[in-house]
């Protein structure tokens, strides 16, 4: 229903309403999911501008992936490669893997792949519980 969430933000990006953040945001992630990956970046950028504060990360990861949705790979990748440093848990750096990887890059992914498993044997073990899925599929992907 991803496109019922995005009509639904839309309308309340009204009055004093009209330029909230969050409902920006929310705007922008239901964008991405309902695969409207242009509006979605277009979104995300002026996010961006207009609130530099809010959420970087997490505004970063939306464009970073509407971005590889739209095919945009190089665009996607610079904003990946931040993310590989800056988000909190795993997602970013799997997701840098990832199109590392899509786009020939093997060795580069390999080793984001394992700094991602080293990087995680020295956290705490609620930390690596939290991460479980993104580090196995650093494992995953690691083994293809």
């Amino acid at each position: 229903m991803h496109a019922d969430a995005a009509a639904l933000y839309r309308s309340c990006l009204r009055g004093v309403h009209e330029t909230d953040p969050d409902l920006r945001y929310g705007l922008a992630a239901a964008l991405l999911a309902d695969g409207k990956h242009e509006e979605a970046a277009a979104l995300a950028r002026r996010l961006r501008v207009s609130h530099p504060g809010f959420r970087p990360s997490d505004v970063g990861l939306v464009l970073a992936c509407a971005l590889e949705g739209a095919n945009r790979l190089e665009e996607a990748l610079a904003e990946f490669s931040v993310l590989a440093d800056t988000y909190r848990g795993e997602e970013g750096r799997w997701r840098y893997g990832a199109l590392l990887a899509r786009i020939g890059r093997q060795q580069d992914a390999l080793e984001v792949f394992r700094r991602m498993l080293r990087n995680a044997e020295r956290q705490p073990q609620h930390y690596r519980d939290a991460q479980k899925s993104w580090l196995d599929l650093a494992r995953q992907s690691m083994q293809a």
